[in-house]
């Protein structure tokens, strides 16, 4: 029986008479209800050292030796006992942290002991990390490795997107061989990983089906691209259609300056003085050189003569016109001697000068008509970009259809001189749409392996092929629609064979150290977590644990948020304050995701790197 002064006389009726394990002065003896204790504030606690503070405000700063490193190695310590003992679930959240602090104390991976180069701070803003090391390379070649640039990361993804990969991997961005040979060696066991794998398989080769169709479609919509014997076939015909065309608005203008001299006499003294300087080359010959060169000389004299003839007998504009065209379809005979060409072509020179000088004294609308029709056709006859004799759409015209395509393209690794100038014809007299079936059926041709299949590779190795002058004129300028497309593709498609090149055969060696990050193995982070847990849990759970870390980077490789946060993690996180906002980009993804698989994972992802998502939190 207690004595009185250990029992509890307060005015609480229910406890009235219990025992107490205080004497009678140490009770309170009043009625008056007892004042609610306040509760504690929330703690936050340090990630790199052993200190916490009250969360609202950041007061109390204090040495706490669950906080930082100090705290991780504690509880390490710990965790097998308290594993054995039940005290928590080794596949929990808290288990899987558990283990991985255990694995980073007594492991070789890398851990929460990152390199951090920096005083003791209050929060993860005040931490520089090194860029060569410590927790931002944790965080990130955990699953990622070593990473390109981030620009061209943000390229890569772009890229991808453009072309039907809506959710890239990380692998396939990262420029990483490591989360490269991960993702390869996961895929035949990761569900998740495979499907990204083959929701990119043909996206390279479906765009450059679809954009060529697009090109070939600009003028003519039902315009497709065809095969290669075809558009020969069309570029000679439509080369030959220009020819004409142009032969035809030569004579229109030519007409037109007839019209306005009308049947008044020509001009003809520039005929009448070649025929003159012809006659006096006659005179001069030697003996052996009229049996050479007379034949051919008074052949050109009788020409000369009859033109004079006309002019003496009235001849108007017109007559010198069609005398000048016969002039001229002699000269293009090849069987005509090279000696009576040269006496031609001065004769025909001459009749050109006074045609102009006709024009010229039937008042200016004549002679205005005369330059526009004189501009056309030595735009026409020009060797270079017309169609004179040298010229390459002339040569072109000399080809039948199985070398006039090769013919056109033959130049296009050297420059684009030959391609502009046919192109330039070829345009004309509504031939766009022939223009358009060619740059759609070259980019086919391009892409098209020797069996006949649309391949990614094969564009890569043949555009690259084109010199960029070539390039410009077949598919215009970079900036323009077409030609930023086609560059983007080929970027894709470069990123893809890089990808694909990272698969089983020759990497097998590298698709084993790949899994020794994901499966147990002595020498990774992840093999330490799982052999943490093996240390202290039974067998099927250390296999369950295995599962886990498979699954968790599977999907953060896989979802296109956490893709992307991998993936074009800037080089600012490396400094100071910046890796603190990156990660808190990251617990947003988490926090806001309709997936709690994702959430799970992102807290994993986080414990396995040694990063307390709480420290990150701007104070």
């Amino acid at each position: 029986m207690p004595n009185p002064w250990e029992m509890n006389w307060s005015g609480e009726d229910e406890k009235k008479g219990q025992p107490v394990a205080r004497n009678p002065w140490d009770m309170e003896w009043s009625n008056e209800a007892k004042a609610e204790p306040e509760p504690a504030p929330e703690r936050e606690q340090g990630m790199l050292w052993p200190v916490s503070w009250n969360k609202e405000d950041g007061s109390d700063y204090s040495f706490d030796s669950d906080a930082g490193l100090l705290g991780a190695m504690k509880r390490s310590f710990m965790a097998p006992g308290d594993a054995m003992a039940g005290k928590f679930d080794p596949m929990s959240d808290e288990g899987i942290g558990r283990a991985l602090e255990f694995a980073g104390t007594f492991g070789g991976g890398a851990t929460n002991f990152g390199r951090a180069a920096a005083p003791i701070a209050k929060t993860a803003e005040e931490i520089t990390v090194d860029p060569r090391g410590g927790i931002g390379n944790t965080l990130r070649n955990l699953v990622v490795g070593e990473a390109d640039d981030p620009a061209l990361i943000r390229q890569r993804i772009d890229d991808l997107k453009a072309v039907g990969v809506e959710n890239p991997t990380t692998g396939m961005v990262s420029g990483s061989n490591r989360a490269a040979w991960k993702e390869h060696a996961m895929s035949p066991t990761n569900r998740r990983v495979a499907e990204a794998q083959q929701a990119s398989v043909g996206k390279v080769e479906d765009s450059i089906s679809g954009l060529a169709d697009r090109m070939a479609a600009e003028t003519n919509p039902t315009a497709r691209p065809t095969t290669m014997q075809d558009l020969s076939g069309r570029l000679l015909e439509q080369a030959e259609q220009v020819k004409q065309a142009q032969v035809a608005e030569a004579n229109r203008l030519y007409g037109r300056v007839g019209e306005l001299t009308g049947e008044a006499p020509a001009v003809g003294d520039a005929s009448r003085a070649a025929l003159a300087k012809l006659q006096e080359a006659k005179a001069g010959l030697s003996n052996s050189a009229k049996l050479t060169e007379g034949p051919h000389l008074n052949k050109a004299i009788r020409h000369a003569e009859a033109v004079v003839a006309d002019l003496n007998s009235g001849a108007s504009f017109n007559t010198l016109k069609e005398a000048r065209t016969s002039l001229g379809a002699l000269m293009s005979d090849q069987s005509v001697n090279p000696v009576l060409k040269g006496h031609l072509q001065n004769i025909r020179a001459a009749l050109s000068d006074d045609m102009a000088a006709t024009a010229r004294s039937s008042g200016d609308e004549a002679f205005g008509a005369w330059k526009a029709a004189d501009d056309f056709y030595r735009g026409f006859k020009d060797n270079e970009t017309g169609f004179g004799k040298k010229s390459d759409v002339s040569k072109l015209l000399n080809k039948n259809e199985d070398s006039a395509l090769k013919f056109t393209m033959g130049m296009t690794k050297e420059g684009a001189a030959r391609l502009r100038n046919i192109k330039s014809q070829i345009v004309k007299e509504n031939g766009q749409e022939v223009w358009d079936r060619t740059k759609a059926t070259m980019l086919m041709d391009a892409a098209t392996d020797g069996a006949g299949n649309v391949s990614g590779s094969t564009f890569i190795r043949n555009f690259a092929k084109y010199a960029p002058e070539a390039k410009d004129e077949l598919w215009g300028p970079v900036g323009s629609v077409h030609r930023d497309n086609i560059e983007q593709i080929a970027r894709a498609a470069e990123t893809m064979k890089k990808y694909k090149a990272k698969a089983n055969g020759s990497n097998t060696q590298n698709h084993a150290e790949a899994n020794r990050d994901i499966t147990p193995g002595k020498d990774s982070l992840m093999w330490a977590a799982v052999g943490g847990v093996k240390a202290f849990a039974a067998s099927a759970a250390a296999k369950t644990a295995n599962g886990v870390s498979r699954w968790y980077q599977a999907k953060l490789l896989t979802n296109p948020q956490t893709t992307e946060w991998l993936a074009t993690m800037p080089k600012s996180v490396m400094q100071k304050g910046g890796l603190s906002g990156h990660v808190n980009k990251l617990l947003e993804i988490g926090r806001y995701t309709s997936d709690p698989q994702m959430r799970v994972a992102i807290n994993e992802y986080l414990a396995a790197a040694g990063y307390e998502g709480q420290n990150s939190r701007s104070r």
